[in-house]
């Protein structure tokens, strides 16, 4: 065991040197109000994964407390200080491979467990979920899946803590619905009898039930995945596109840990069409694994549970059940990896045990050179968004973020070249309007920030941040009621934005509003404590008190 978490924490250990939050980190924890302050956490904890960041604007419907939980405590603890939040994702990446060895300890023996946990732990294709802050939940909900599957794989289950940590599971990330499922299908596997267990069976159905009913209560579109990525294409393209992604960007590079890369956007990666002679050989691959995997079940041979496992757990993933808007990404081989790794352990016991032995060293040397040079993709916004460009060079959202970075580094008119690029790429990608439209407001052009912002605003009409520069700009020009109007609607869509809440109170300050213009700013306060402007509102407070 010491040796397995050795080895996970040994992979990752460079991710500690990483200095900025990058994508989804910056809405998740940087800007996000509702983690300054303890008072928050209720709210926090009742919205959903990203209404509680973007308020109306988000266009995923997600609900993850138990994620956002674990952000909010890492924030109180670290701040903003990166390497602390990486590290939390090294710890939880190194018990998940101590509870992977656990559950193939009791399956095959000791030197099968550490075959599986230990391949698991160097594995290149997992970078993305444990280098990424963000790639947390993939961590957390992986965390209480094998801690739940772990008490409830055995004749003695424990029926309550499995289901306990079956709803952490859920309450992490919501692939872990796939849990009973795959017990299911481990007891097909096995000579228990599952019917024999249906009052283990029965305790899952009723905490899957109590967590739809949360995303129905809490969320104002409880099973909603984003915009399509295959929007207006039939199911036969969207069948065999998925085909031939998943054997080149899952399958190739979780055996040979090439091939990785970080943005899927469109139009990197072209939709198959029913003409396309590989796309059709990809889906008879998989469906030959499939009917393989039925027969080696109906035999009770462990790949046979290997295979269809792993098949279950990228099912969510796979366009087939729930449409999402993106085609992939590496961080969801995370959970799957597992029964990978299985199969790779029990493939490699079938040799002599010597060569067994020299060819797992080989591999996980091979392995942990490729995830330690990885890594540094995740190092910093700079390197990421680099990457991100040189791997897909049209997609909108790595010019964007590059600009971003760029920005931020003082160059400016890389980072204005960077941005128009990125709406030149894409018209209807609202960010890089938003980013212009800032620069312009900057730089005191006003008509230019407006044509922008707008702009951004037809493109996302329930961005608060865009409805606040607007507002700042009608601000700037004299136009009160306007920016007042602007204020509060943004307000409206995302009521803890603790900067709204900032500017609208100044200006009612300014107007002699005081007793309005004070709720405000106490609110700006509570919202925002670490605020660079919130001592000098606190002392005027005092002051007028």
């Amino acid at each position: 065991m010491a040796w397995v978490l050795a080895l996970a924490v040994a992979a990752f250990i460079t991710t500690l040197a990483a200095k900025d939050f990058i994508l989804d980190d910056r809405l998740l924890i940087v800007d996000h109000f509702l983690l300054e302050h303890w008072r928050s956490l209720p709210e926090l904890l009742l919205s959903g994964y990203w209404e509680g960041a973007q308020g109306s604007a988000a266009t995923v419907a997600q609900l993850r407390p138990a994620t956002m939980l674990s952000h909010f405590l890492a924030r109180q603890i670290f701040g903003l200080w990166a390497p602390g939040h990486h590290a939390l994702n090294v710890a939880l990446h190194a018990v998940n491979a101590g509870l992977l060895f656990r559950l193939a300890e009791r399956e095959r023996g000791r030197g099968f467990a550490l075959a599986c946990a230990g391949l698991f732990a160097v594995l290149p294709a997992h970078s993305e979920a444990v280098g990424w802050i963000s790639g947390r939940s993939e961590l957390l909900a992986a965390c209480f899946f094998l801690g739940s599957w772990l008490a409830l794989d055995r004749e003695d289950a424990s029926a309550g803590r499995g289901a306990a940590l079956f709803a952490l599971a859920l309450l992490s990330k919501e692939h872990a619905l796939a849990l009973p499922a795959l017990l299911w299908l481990k007891d097909r596997s096995s000579s228990r009898r599952w019917r024999d267990r249906a009052a283990l069976y029965g305790w899952l159905a009723a905490v899957a039930a109590a967590y739809i009913a949360a995303r129905l209560l809490i969320l104002d579109r409880p099973f909603h995945g984003g915009a399509d990525y295959f929007a207006g294409l039939s199911a036969l393209v969207r069948w065999l596109t998925m085909a031939r992604f998943a054997l080149r960007y899952y399958a190739w590079p979780l055996v040979s840990g090439g091939g990785l890369r970080e943005d899927f956007s469109r139009p990197f990666f072209p939709d198959a069409s029913v003409s396309d002679p590989l796309a059709w050989l990809s889906l008879a691959i998989l469906l030959g694994l499939a009917v393989w995997s039925v027969l080696l079940l109906r035999r009770r041979r462990f790949l046979g549970f290997a295979l269809a496992a792993s098949a279950l757990l990228m099912l969510p993933v796979s366009h087939l059940v729930v449409h999402l808007d993106r085609v992939g990404a590496q961080r969801f081989l995370y959970l799957p990896s597992t029964l990978f790794c299985a199969g790779l352990a029990w493939g490699l016991q079938r040799l002599e045990p010597r060569w067994s032995r020299a060819a797992l060293l080989v591999l996980l040397g091979y392995y942990l050179v490729l995830t330690t040079r990885h890594n540094a993709v995740w190092g910093s916004e700079r390197a990421y968004f680099e990457s991100a460009v040189a791997q897909n060079p049209v997609s909108a959202g790595a010019h964007n973020g590059l600009g971003l970075a760029r920005l931020s580094e003082g160059r400016r008119d890389e980072a204005l070249a960077l941005f128009r690029r990125s709406a030149a790429l894409d018209e209807a990608y609202p960010q890089a309007h938003y980013n212009l439209g800032r620069m312009a407001f900057d730089e005191g052009r006003l008509a230019a920030a407006r044509a922008h912002l707008g702009e951004a605003l037809r493109r996302a009409p329930h961005d608060s941040d865009t409805l606040v520069m607007l507002a700042l700009i009608d601000e700037r020009q004299g136009r009160l009621p306007e920016a007042e109007a602007g204020y509060r609607r943004a307000l409206e869509l995302r009521p803890w934005d603790g900067r709204a809440h900032f500017n609208l109170g100044r200006l009612l300050w300014a107007q002699g509003r005081r007793q309005p213009a004070a709720e405000h700013l106490e609110r700006f306060l509570r919202l925002s404590p670490r605020d660079p402007d919130a001592p000098a509102i606190a002392a005027l407070l005092r002051r007028d008190s």
